[in-house]
């Protein structure tokens, strides 16, 4: 059995992940620098840093429409000046990226990665 030829790298993945679920939910940092985090009650936050005015995010909920379908509903805000029903989300999403910044978080080096190649 040979070795198995090694899959294109997507674009984007999740480089560093902490699983708060049972209590908040799930916080990732992707590997472009943006965050991430999937709260229980299944809404989400998405943080992109790169911003020009400073970070910014998007924030979605679930919400069922007219037609009876689930949907997201997306939402984009500033840290600064959130609207004041999302303090707590902002908070913990804070929460989140201060602990992945800290070097707390699973990361995993792929199987058969060589030296210098990071999963």
């Amino acid at each position: 059995a040979g070795r198995l030829p090694a899959l294109p790298l997507p674009a984007v993945w999740v480089s560093k992940w902490v699983d708060y679920s049972k209590k908040y939910g799930l916080g990732y940092r992707l590997s472009n620098g943006n965050y991430g985090v999937f709260f229980n009650d299944a809404t989400k936050v998405l943080v992109d840093q790169r911003g020009s005015g400073g970070a910014r995010f998007d924030y979605m909920e679930r919400v069922r429409g007219d037609d009876g379908r689930k949907r997201d509903v997306r939402r984009a805000c500033a840290f600064e000046g959130a609207p004041k029903e999302l303090s707590k989300k902002v908070t913990l999403t804070e929460h989140f990226q201060s602990y992945l910044d800290q070097g707390g978080g699973g990361s995993q080096r792929a199987c058969g990665a060589e030296d210098g190649d990071e999963g």
